[in-house]
């Protein structure tokens, strides 16, 4: 990535800068992909693929997502994991 391709803010030197985005977008990331999984546990759970005339799961992700099935299931995998942790304190 060029260092132009993101914009420069006058009051702080672009390692911090780097540092902040870095920080805001992890955040942001997490929650979307989590968000994602749940979404996508419960299409599969609800089968609602079929309403899109797709005779599975996996080619529903497949052709209409664009999304290897496998890789959506190490997705769900993750997903299941975190659902697993204890809560924070």
């Amino acid at each position: 990535m060029k260092k132009s391709a993101l914009p420069q803010r006058a009051d702080l030197p672009r390692h911090q800068f780097l540092d902040l985005r870095l920080r805001q977008r992890a955040g942001r990331i997490m929650a979307e992909f989590l968000a994602f999984a749940q979404d996508t546990a419960e299409f599969i759970q609800e089968e609602y693929y079929v309403r899109f005339k797709f005779l599975s799961a996996a080619a529903y992700f497949e052709e209409r997502l664009g999304l290897r099935y496998r890789t959506i299931r190490r997705y769900l995998s993750i997903l299941e994991g975190v659902e697993r942790l204890p809560p924070a304190d």
